[in-house]
């Protein structure tokens, strides 16, 4: 049985957590509208907020107004999302890589190339790829992922701006054929590459969404020799799972927040 002192701490604690989430939730807001919001007596929104307040979590800065606080902001203060996502995804591609018997790869976007945070390997057979590493997106599922989470007009300054070299006989490298490809990746919400980088590699890959729904990276699956359409497709209930794994490391309460 546990302790009753533990169980009221914990309490609390969730409670504190309501309360700086709902403020983090609705902005600019009132201790009754935290109180509702939270479901708790206005005396215990009261207490929570003021004990916040001393922290530097929130702040006061009128009758009714109640916003985040410098510690709130500091206390995050150079750590973007990418910086915990590569040790969010790590554990998760590693059982995907044994799930599928191949390579598992998460990679974001950064200056119009696929930056590849994580690489889990699989068995003896090398991959050309490597965490840190920065590879063409036009060529990869990865890469068409990604492609297609850009906005319209980025994407096509990027047709038309690429010069999209062949790699292998099955490359796309025509921008109008790119164009088409991608269209079919936002439609489905996975991509696949078919000896596109190199001759016998093959990738699914399906994104990593955000808390609305935004694509904020990719992972994928890599194998070397013959893979059937069939096989492929069946590998996306395996990675979706992932995905959704990897995001829920990363949010494991999805609440939206004000955009600054």
């Amino acid at each position: 049985m546990r302790d009753m002192s533990a169980i009221r701490t914990s309490q609390l604690t969730d409670r504190t957590l309501d309360v700086l989430e709902a403020v983090a939730r609705l902005g600019s807001t009132s201790l009754p509208e935290v109180q509702a919001h939270c479901g708790l007596s206005m005396a215990t929104a009261h207490r929570i907020l003021q004990s916040l307040i001393e922290r530097g979590f929130v702040m006061r800065t009128g009758r009714a107004d109640y916003r985040l606080g410098s510690a709130a902001i500091t206390l995050a203060d150079g750590v973007s999302l990418r910086d915990i996502l590569a040790p969010a995804a790590r554990p998760h591609l590693l059982k995907l890589a044994k799930q599928t018997k191949s390579h598992a790869h998460l990679g974001v976007w950064k200056d119009a190339m696929v930056a590849y945070q994580v690489k889990q390997r699989f068995g003896k057979v090398p991959v050309h790829s490597a965490e840190g590493a920065q590879l063409e997106g036009y060529c990869s599922a990865l890469g068409k992922i990604l492609l297609s989470a850009l906005p319209d007009d980025e994407l096509e300054r990027y047709l038309d701006d690429g010069a999209f070299v062949a790699l292998t006989p099955h490359t796309i490298t025509d921008p109008e054929q790119l164009r088409a490809e991608i269209a079919v990746v936002r439609s489905r919400s996975w991509a696949a590459d078919n000896e596109e980088i190199a001759l016998g590699l093959r990738c699914v890959a399906v994104p990593v969404r955000g808390q609305n729904g935004q694509i904020l990276a990719a992972i994928s699956v890599s194998r070397v020799g013959p893979s059937p359409r069939a096989e492929a497709t069946a590998l996306l209930p395996l990675l979706r799972d992932a995905a959704e794994d990897i995001a829920a490391t990363l949010f494991p309460v999805r609440i939206q927040l004000p955009v600054l």
